[in-house]
C-alpha cells in the first residue's frame, strides 16, 4: 500500500524505496541508497522537486491526450535510479524514443516515438519498433563503421531477443505509469505490447564439424590457458551435441557414470547428486578425447569453483566464438543440445527416440524438434508409399 506519511521510505532489498501519494498520483521508485539517513535526504530533495515542478505546471493531472511517451519516460526516468534503470534508459535513448514511425497505418504521418501521444502506442508501433531494430547493424559492424573499417563481421544482424527486450521495456514504462495514475489503466495497458516468438537457431549436420574443428582451436584470446584448457573445451562442447546432455550435466561429469568400457555414461542430477534418466552412448570421437584426461578424481572436467567444476560462463565465449566463425548466429551453450535433437530429427528419429536421447521427461517438447526439423516431407511420403 501506498504511504502518505512524511517519510514513505520502504526497504527493497539492500536499497531504501519510496512509496507515496502526491497530488492523487502514487509515486514509487528506489532511492539508491542502502542507508536510511541517505535515503531521507534523497527523498527529501525528490519531494522538493515534486513539489516546485508542480507550482510550475511540469507535473499534475495532465490530460492523458497531451502526454507524450518522451513525457511518460522522462517522469519514469526521475523516479528510478540505479544499474537497471541505466541499462534500461540506454535502450530508450538510442532505440525507442529516436525511432521514427507511421502514427496509424492508413497514415503517412511519420513521428519520433518520443512525440507520440502515450496512450495512442500500441501493438503496431511496437512491430515498427522491432522491425526497425531488427534492420539495423549488430553493436559489433556499427562500432567497426563508427572505427572507420572496411571488415564485415560474420554476424550482420541484430538478435530478435534484442527486439522483444526493447518491447518489455515499453511495457515496464506503461505498467508504471499506469499504477501511478498517470495514464489512464483502461486506455495504456501493457499487454497490449506483445512479444514475438524468438526464432531459434540450431546447428545443422553439415555445420557441425566446421563448428567443432573452430571450438578445437587454440585459445588464443587466453593469455596464460589453465592445463587442459582446450582438452576440457572440445570434451564439454562434443557431450552436450553427441549426447544432448545439458549444459550442468556436462560440467558436472563424474568418472563413476562411464561404464568399464568407456562407451557408456549415466548422467546425473545436477542438484541431488542421483542418476536420471537412460545411459548415453559415448561416440569414438568423444572417447578418444576422454581418454586422454587425467582419471584422478571424482570430476571428469575439475575447474576452479568451490564444487571443483567449470563455471557456467565456461563455455559460452567458446560456443559464440566458434559459431561465429562459421557464419551462424544466435548460438548458445543450450543450443547444443537442441542442435543434437533437431538432427536426430532430421535423421528420422521418431518423438519418442528423441525424448529418450536428451531425458526429456515428456515427448511433446522432443515433437517441437521434430516439427521444426521436418520442413521437406517428401523422404518420409517416398518411405510410406513406395513406387507411388
Amino acid at each position: 500500500m501506498a504511504k502518505s506519511g512524511a517519510k514513505g521510505l520502504i526497504r527493497r532489498g539492500k536499497h531504501f524505496g519510496y512509496d507515496f501519494m502526491f497530488q492523487g498520483r502514487r509515486m514509487t521508485g528506489t532511492t539508491g541508497h542502502t542507508t536510511k539517513t541517505k535515503a531521507e535526504a534523497w527523498l527529501g530533495v525528490y519531494r522538493t522537486r515534486l513539489s516546485d515542478e508542480a507550482r510550475e505546471g511540469k507535473i499534475g493531472r495532465a490530460p492523458a491526450s497531451e502526454i507524450t511517451l518522451g513525457k511518460v519516460y522522462a517522469a519514469y526516468k526521475s523516479v528510478h535510479r540505479g544499474p537497471g534503470a541505466d541499462r534500461l534508459d540506454a535502450d530508450w535513448r538510442n532505440h525507442i524514443l529516436p525511432v521514427k514511425v507511421k502514427a496509424s497505418p492508413t497514415s503517412d504521418t511519420v513521428l519520433e516515438m518520443g512525440d507520440m501521444i502515450a496512450v495512442e502506442v500500441g501493438q503496431y508501433h511496437a512491430e515498427q519498433l522491432r522491425i526497425k531494430y531488427l534492420e539495423g547493424p549488430s553493436r559489433i559492424n556499427a562500432h567497426l563503421e563508427k572505427e572507420g573499417s572496411d571488415y564485415v563481421h560474420p554476424v550482420r544482424s541484430r538478435k530478435a531477443s534484442g527486439a522483444n527486450k526493447l518491447v518489455r521495456h515499453l511495457g515496464t514504462v506503461f505498467g508504471w505509469a499506469v499504477e501511478v495514475r498517470l495514464l489512464p489503466h483502461t486506455v495504456a495497458k501493457p499487454k497490449r505490447l506483445q512479444e514475438q516468438e524468438i526464432v531459434r537457431h540450431f546447428l545443422e549436420f553439415d555445420e557441425l564439424g566446421a563448428f567443432l574443428a573452430e571450438v578445437d582451436k587454440p585459445h588464443r584470446y587466453l593469455k596464460n590457458p589453465p592445463q587442459n584448457y582446450g582438452l576440457h573445451m572440445s570434451v564439454i562442447v562434443r557431450a552436450m551435441v553427441l549426447m544432448a546432455l545439458r549444459e550442468d550435466e556436462a560440467r558436472y561429469m563424474r568418472w563413476s557414470g562411464f561404464s568399464s568400457d568407456m562407451t557408456m555414461y549415466q548422467p546425473y542430477d545436477t542438484k541431488t547428486g542421483t542418476t536420471v534418466g537412460e545411459p548415453c552412448h559415448v561416440l569414438p570421437t568423444l572417447k578418444a578425447l576422454l581418454e586422454k584426461l587425467p582419471k584422478d578424481g571424482e570430476w571428469v572436467l575439475p575447474g576452479g569453483t568451490e564444487e571443483g567444476v567449470h563455471d557456467r560462463r565456461f563455455t559460452a565465449k567458446a560456443i559464440k566464438r566458434a559459431s561465429e566463425a562459421i557464419g551462424v548466429r544466435g548460438i548458445s551453450p543450450h543450443r547444443m543440445r537442441g542442435s543434437a535433437a533437431t538432427m536426430a530429427a532430421q535423421a528420422g528419429g521418431s518423438a519418442f527416440e528423441i525424448m529418450v536421447l536428451g531425458n526429456w521427461k515428456r515427448v511433446e517438447t522432443a515433437q517441437k524438434y521434430v516439427k521444426l526439423a521436418r520442413k521437406d516431407n517428401l523422404p518420409l511420403m517416398n518411405r510410406t508409399f513406395p513406387g507411388m
